[in-house]
């Protein structure tokens, strides 16, 4: 016998019995239903910028989601990420089919990006002098470089699109256990 809550059924389950296993409480969560949508669309074998998106998708979920159900796991006062994160992560042990497809997808994207701009200020020093170097630096700013979908920093910023959306990473330490 399964142990209570349990399914013996395979791959995801429908969106209905999620929410009942995130969210016992409002079987119609809008935020667990967005995150059984954004789970069963992740696939590792999509090209590129659709694997991308759902990165993109997933990121913002947890980041400035819609309000996270009532669970009693989760710490008092913890602000919505890092209770969705908990959402996010409750999923993903229950339903070992989307951890995995998670993690290829993950990796597969891990594996056709560069994290080299994401780590380090990459450039060589001209000599075109301080108005070549200014100019330079001031058409940079007014006008924005294409994305590069090859790499990880247009990534990172996609999905946190300020340090606003950041800080909630700084409160993570205090309830994490």
């Amino acid at each position: 016998m399964p142990a209570a809550g349990l399914s013996l059924s395979v791959g995801p389950p429908d969106a209905t019995t999620f929410c009942r296993w995130l969210s016992p409480r409002d079987a119609h969560n809008r935020c667990v239903l967005d995150l059984h949508r954004l789970l069963g669309a992740s696939q590792a074998a999509a090209a590129l910028p659709a694997r991308l998106d759902a990165i993109e998708g997933l990121a913002r979920w947890v980041i400035a989601g819609p309000r996270p159900p009532l669970v009693d796991t989760e710490p008092v006062g913890a602000p919505a990420p890092i209770v969705r994160l908990g959402v996010l992560g409750r999923a993903l042990e229950r339903v070992p089919e989307w951890r995995a497809a998670l993690a290829d997808l993950l990796g597969a994207v891990m594996a056709e990006t560069s994290a080299l701009r994401l780590f380090a200020d990459v450039g060589l020093p001209n000599d075109r002098g301080f108005l070549g170097e200014a100019s330079d630096r001031l058409s940079r700013r007014l006008l924005p470089a294409p994305p590069n979908p090859l790499d990880l920093a247009d990534l990172l910023a996609r999905c946190f699109r300020g340090a606003k959306e950041a800080g909630w990473l700084d409160a993570l330490v205090r309830y994490t256990k």
